[in-house]
């Protein structure tokens, strides 16, 4: 039977119904986009005011970190988390409690999409991030991070935003005071080299810690991305140019490689494609300077001992060391690597040959 014309207009009254009845129902399931995109307030951290001062805190295992703002707060947490995590891994126990305070610095003009630094502010940022971390009364040790308001070339501010600096930035200083604070507890009531705190003497590293150990201990716990680069590099030098064993573990290191030198908060692309003094891939391989020799043979070493005996075993040669050991003593419970120095440099540079095969691409072996 032909349909009438009204009931025809009667399906279609109910068909716009049911579309106007459904649009409805998708409007309140997908909001507008001013909705969608509101900015959700941050909650990390406590609020505390101290005079005209107000900081943001949150504390986690072997940290308390003190923030300008709840940004600032929340970029930085990830960075010491992780480092905790690597410290535990090495040391096998918590890291030591200390504090960390980032505070703002002041302005400088710059490009805020690439980072970039004047030279001048690099300096002062070099020299307040390698300053000795301060001893608090209950024992702790405290570290001050600089923050930066960044305007662009037409002077146009950023009000209180204060930039996440490079994860290495925040990670350096931190590490030095755990290292700090892990040494002041292992030496107490021992008659060692007792840690000075005057900045002068902390840029050079700790003197209770040995200068090839520091300076690993740097790389690993900050995770740095250039490690396995060095690694490859140092494999691929001249087999002569490599420094002999018992002088990396005797030697002071006079090259400063455990300091925040200013390639460390270097722009981005500068980091990664090999600022001044960084190994670079490419074609060729590019001769190590000594400063950058000895922190990837230093790093190697350590990586060499952790991969054979397990990660604890650098925290352990760390605790003995640090009570006083020389290396071939705090070797001594070694399982599967010789105990004599002379027969581990000769298992060491065996394994690093092996590591030429882990070169990265487009780099010459």
């Amino acid at each position: 039977m032909p349909h009438s014309p009204s009931r025809a207009r009667a399906a279609t009254v109910l068909c716009a119904v049911a579309l106007a009845s459904g649009c409805s129902t998708l409007r309140e399931r997908f909001p507008k986009r001013d909705a969608v995109f509101v900015p959700v307030a941050l909650s990390i951290g406590e609020m505390r005011v101290t005079g005209s001062d107000t900081a943001y805190v949150v504390s986690g295992a072997g940290y308390e970190l003190a923030a300008p703002t709840r940004e600032a707060l929340q970029d930085a947490r990830p960075v010491i988390e992780s480092g905790a995590r690597a410290f535990r891994r090495y040391f096998a126990e918590d890291a030591p409690p200390v504090v960390v305070e980032l505070r703002a610095m002041g302005r400088i003009r710059g490009d805020r999409r690439d980072g970039r630094i004047p030279p001048g502010v690099r300096g002062q940022l070099d020299s307040a991030l390698t300053r000795a971390p301060e001893r608090l009364p209950d024992g702790r040790r405290r570290v001050t991070v600089p923050l930066l308001t960044v305007r662009d070339e037409r002077g146009r501010g950023a009000g209180n935003d204060f930039p996440a600096p490079p994860p290495t930035y925040i990670a350096r200083p931190v590490i030095r005071a755990w290292l700090a604070s892990y040494a002041d507890a292992q030496v107490t009531g021992l008659s060692v080299v007792a840690a000075s705190d005057s900045a002068t003497e902390a840029s050079r590293g700790d003197p209770r810690i040995p200068d090839w150990l520091e300076t690993a201990l740097y790389q690993l716990i900050a995770g740095s991305s250039a490690q396995d680069l060095l690694v490859a590099q140092l494999a691929a030098q001249p087999e002569g140019s490599l420094i002999p064993l018992r002088a990396l573990v005797d030697s002071a290191n006079a090259f400063g490689a455990r300091d925040v030198p200013s390639r460390e908060i270097a722009p981005p692309g500068e980091r990664e494609h090999g600022g001044r003094g960084q190994p670079r891939s490419g074609r060729g391989t590019a001769r190590l300077d000594r400063q950058m020799l000895f922190t990837a043979e230093a790093l190697a070493l350590a990586r060499f001992l952790a991969e054979r005996e397990g990660p604890e075993f650098i925290g352990r040669i760390a605790q003995r060391t640090i009570r006083g050991a020389h290396i071939d003593q705090a070797l001594r419970d070694a399982r599967n690597v010789p105990t004599d120095l002379d027969a581990l440099e000769a298992t060491f540079r065996s394994w690093l040959a092996q590591q030429r095969g882990n070169a990265v691409p487009g780099m010459r072996r």
